[in-house]
């Protein structure tokens, strides 16, 4: 049977009423001053959709994450893959009105934020423009029959209309008015939510992108693992996946992205011939294949942003975005943000002595006789090794504190695993080369890359000192 949210309905009048019976139950629940609104398709009139109740709750920044373990206990579900913490938190689950289940997203936002700003302007758009709505309501049920029975393919179509608009609606738009709308001062919440959302905008494309290849890749590793396929049929069906992965980012970028410079392992293009670019893409849509398919939980994929310039290197980064395909946890970043495992603040480790450490290291070389004697005085040190095999989530569990250091001295690795690198730094760790220069390699394809990452500095410079005595 097909799931009711895959199809469009038309318009229901009793929309309002479940709306603010839905309001008032969240107020006698929430304990803090909140303003709600009534915003998505059920918000408009005459608007057909998915029958979705869709609530937006504003209140103020350090009540966010209690609301949502309020909801938590009245049996709604946090999503982590569609907050941003620093930004938004969504929550969904049933809601029963005159004995028939509806199913409700509650977005928390704050005052001022993007999200309250643009979830407003969508709604009032399609209210003070009935024409558009209808036509609107129209586009989604053609979206909904080329989707077919999966809803990202939809989901990506509706973000590209609701981007399209939000663009045409921010150059109209005077200031003036938006303060008036939301009775909000020139707050830099505001003025940058308006004009300078770069971060923010990107940190939910790069989500969304990896949750798609995510939805794809997964359920095809699982079938591999099933039928414990050879090594040479696996090294076939893991390029194929690697190609799946791509396109999959790539045609999502295309359709819902700004115009961008897209780097992965083997090409460098513009998105749209012809246009400007605003950013460059390190894409890396898999990482970590040979685990997967021997169910091995630690493989996924990785972004990262920057601001288009002719000249960008690896310290440009603004954006981070990694995710475990395996166990949906997702590490994001943003530059002055700080870093992230599913939206909770993470730290690393601040274990200074090598006696005491654990580290990990990339060992897939031709000659790894080589390469230890290169790191044998460290080893002799440590009290122990970890090899997982998936460069970018490897770098995400220095940043988290799992392990004190992670090694790469291979000079093979590509410049697109390094979306991590801003994840360990806001984390409050440390990235350099060997050398312990910072990484400036150029934002292009085919850069290699050598690195170590630590958790503290202390102990950061413990394994370059082993390290360069070794080499002497």
């Amino acid at each position: 049977m097909k799931d009711p949210h895959l199809r469009i309905v038309s318009y229901n009048p009793e929309y309002p009423r479940i709306f603010n019976e839905i309001k008032e139950f969240i107020l006698g629940i929430i304990p803090y001053p909140v303003r709600i609104e009534h915003v998505g398709s059920t918000a408009v009139s005459e608007l057909g959709g998915r029958e979705i109740i869709d609530v937006l709750v504003i209140a103020e920044r350090e009540h966010m994450r209690k609301i949502v373990e309020l909801l938590e206990s009245r049996g709604f579900r946090y999503n982590p893959q569609v907050s941003i913490s620093s930004e938004k938190f969504f929550v969904s689950g049933p809601y029963k009105y005159e004995r028939k289940e509806y199913h409700v997203h509650i977005h928390i936002t704050f005052k001022g934020s993007r999200e309250h700003v643009e979830k407003l302007l969508f709604r009032d758009y399609l209210r003070e423009n009935p024409e558009e709505a209808k036509r609107y309501y129209e586009l989604k049920k053609m979206w909904m029959e080329k989707a077919g029975s999966d809803p990202s393919r939809y989901r990506k179509y509706k973000a590209a209309y609701i981007r399209a608009v939000l663009k045409k609606l921010k150059r109209s738009f005077l200031i003036e008015k938006i303060r008036k709308i939301f009775n909000i001062a020139y707050s830099i919440s505001i003025v940058e939510a308006m004009s300078d959302s770069f971060r923010s905008k990107w940190l939910e494309i790069g989500k969304e992108v990896l949750a798609l290849i995510d939805d794809s890749i997964t359920p095809r590793m699982e079938r591999i693992v099933r039928r414990k396929v050879s090594f040479e049929v696996f090294k076939r069906l893991s390029k194929r996946l690697h190609i799946l992965a791509d396109e999959i980012a790539e045609d999502y970028l295309r359709e819902v992205a700004d115009n961008a410079v897209l780097i992965d392992h083997v090409s460098e293009r513009i998105l749209r011939e012809g246009e400007k670019p605003v950013a460059i893409i390190l894409l890396n849509a898999l990482d970590g294949s040979q685990n997967g398919v021997r169910g091995i939980a630690f493989y996924g994929g990785s972004i990262a942003v920057a601001r288009y310039k002719p000249n960008a290197t690896l310290k440009d980064l603004e954006v981070s975005v990694v995710r475990n395909f395996a166990t949906d946890d997702v590490y994001t970043a943003t530059l002055g943000g700080g870093a992230y495992l599913n939206n909770m603040r993470i730290r690393p480790s601040t274990e200074t002595e090598l006696a005491n450490s654990i580290i990990g290291m990339d060992t897939y070389v031709e000659d790894l006789s080589i390469l230890l004697r290169k790191l044998e005085k460290l080893l002799a040190q440590v009290r122990d090794l970890r090899r997982m095999g998936c460069s970018s989530l490897e770098v995400c569990e220095v940043a988290r504190g799992a392990i004190d250091s992670f090694i790469d001295l291979r000079g093979t690795t590509d410049i697109v695993h390094l979306a991590s690198k801003l994840i360990v730094e806001e984390a409050g760790g440390i990235i350099t080369d060997e050398h312990g220069n910072p990484l400036k390699k150029p934002l292009k394809v085919g850069e290699r890359v050598k690195f170590i990452a630590s958790g503290n500095r202390s102990i950061h410079e413990k394994i370059l000192n082993l390290i360069s005595a070794t080499k002497q």
